[in-house]
């Protein structure tokens, strides 16, 4: 059995990725086949089954700004017009020896949204923000 808790991020195509490895919680990671109806027998028709990947949504506390490639990345897709694509994003979830159990790659992956976390001074929380990824392909190993 695998356990959930113990896991690292790593983006491919950005450099020092030990700074930006840490996350709080991964979701969405979902295929959905498609099918398209077919109007005269009104049943699935797989040959035009098509895969649809929902974005996948990454929280963590924020560290080291400046430092993180992954934000200057973030905010460079938000800045300016066009994408830029990372190759891939693994997933890896760790096992006891802390060595990847499973490997979830994530390819052609973009940027769908970012958000930061409540600033609220009555309270004693961590600054988290919330990065949504959107990919075309999906493979577990």
């Amino acid at each position: 059995m695998i356990q959930a808790f113990n896991f690292i991020v790593r983006f491919i195509g950005l450099s020092n990725e030990i700074i930006d490895s840490n996350f709080q919680s991964i979701t969405g990671i979902k295929a959905i086949i498609d099918f398209e109806q077919n109007a005269s027998a009104n049943i699935h028709e797989r040959a035009n089954a098509k895969t649809i990947f929902t974005p996948v949504v990454l929280k963590r506390a924020i560290a080291l700004p400046l430092q993180s490639p992954l934000l200057q990345w973030i905010l460079k897709n938000i800045s300016e017009p066009g994408f830029n694509i990372l190759p891939e994003v693994l997933i890896e979830v760790l096992n006891e020896s802390e060595e990847p159990a499973t490997v979830i790659k994530l390819r052609n992956v973009s940027l769908v949204s970012w958000s930061l976390g409540e600033l609220n001074a009555e309270k004693s929380e961590l600054l988290i923000e919330e990065i949504a990824l959107a990919y075309t392909s999906l493979n577990i190993q």
